[in-house]
């Protein structure tokens, strides 16, 4: 069973429900339980797929309802939410779909790639918000790390190129008590997807009704790292008031699993903060908009940084003899230096 556009000419795929356990034949049949539970069910009437909803039907009949945006549901009566397919996604990432992590259930809203361009079973990629340190997003092949897009900052994500505003969608970024999600909403009429391909890559795509095809949006993978560059300290840290802080400027910020944060501190009292923990060993904004709010602190190794066309800055712990260095390399006139 799958959900696929109406207006568009030829099948597109966004979601499937029973990916792992095709029928063979044409004795498929979709139900709804009394208990507000979606059932796919073979000939012999044996269960292939169920939506196991627990939320509590009470006394009304419940009622499944496929909206226009895509979101299959199913509700009581009285329109309260028993279960969505907007929670449970597939390769597809749809706009007003919340991707990330349900902090009271558990659960999380991640993309799985398919199999192969015509096999919908779960394949080898997917893409997962990482709640660990300061929420940021991978790509997994497997049980291998191979992207990272880095921290919302406020504009973006730091390892993906930030977009100037457009009148095509919005994109936001929640961080809560009660979830973590990024989601995107469409600011005019078009018709636009995020796909996580069979072979790992990620695209935005857009209808384009004229040629009757999707295009690519914007022509850039979004494999967002290379986990091979990285700072490590020529000399190490003695805590002993003698550091100094760095700033680089245009930076797709390091792996945030071994960090902290804060969204209410200003930048300097996120310098005291880390100045005075002798393990910090770099500082940054959490929001870059409007001169910067919040703090981010890390810790340990300082892993798949690198320059990037943003307007990121970070603040990268040094020994106080290494921080005159780079203020003489910056302020010589001279392009030759030997040390």
């Amino acid at each position: 069973m799958g959900i696929w556009y109406k207006k568009i000419s030829y099948g597109t795929v966004v979601w499937v429900a029973n990916r792992d356990t095709p029928i063979k034949d044409k004795s498929g049949v979709l139900k709804l339980s009394i208990h507000g539970n979606l059932e796919i069910r073979s000939g012999g009437n044996n269960m292939v797929w169920s939506s196991n909803s627990t939320v509590s039907v009470g006394s009304n009949s419940p009622v499944v309802e496929l909206l226009d945006t895509g979101n299959l549901i199913v509700w009581n009566e009285n329109k309260n939410l028993i279960w969505q397919s907007f929670d449970y996604p597939g390769d597809t990432f749809l706009p007003n779909m919340k991707f990330g992590k349900d902090l009271v259930t558990g659960s999380q809203r991640s993309m799985t790639s398919w199999k192969s361009p015509d096999d919908p079973s779960i394949g080898e990629y997917s893409s997962i918000i990482d709640t660990d340190g300061y929420p940021q997003t991978f790509g997994w092949k497997g049980s291998v790390l191979v992207s990272r897009r880095g921290p919302w900052n406020g504009l973006g994500f730091s390892g993906f190129p930030i977009e100037k505003e457009n009148g095509i969608y919005t994109t936001e970024f929640v961080v809560n008590e009660k979830e973590i999600y990024h989601i995107y909403a469409l600011k005019s009429s078009v018709v636009q997807r995020v796909i996580l391909r069979w072979d790992g890559k990620t695209k935005i795509l857009q209808w384009i009704e004229r040629i009757k095809d999707w295009i690519v949006y914007a022509d850039k993978e979004w494999n967002a790292s290379d986990w091979a560059s990285g700072c490590i300290h020529k000399k190490p840290l003695n805590c002993e008031n003698r550091d100094g802080f760095w700033k680089i400027a245009g930076m797709k910020v390091p792996d945030t699993r071994r960090s902290w944060y804060d969204v209410n501190m200003t930048l300097g009292e996120c310098e005291t903060a880390c100045k005075r923990n002798c393990s910090c060993t770099a500082y940054g904004s959490l929001d870059i908009r409007n001169g910067g709010t919040g703090c981010l602190l890390w810790f340990d190794e300082l892993l798949d940084t690198r320059e990037f066309d943003a307007i990121q800055d970070i603040y990268i712990r040094v020994d106080a003899s290494e921080l005159e260095v780079v203020t003489f390399l910056q302020n010589t006139q001279y392009t030759d230096v030997y040390l």
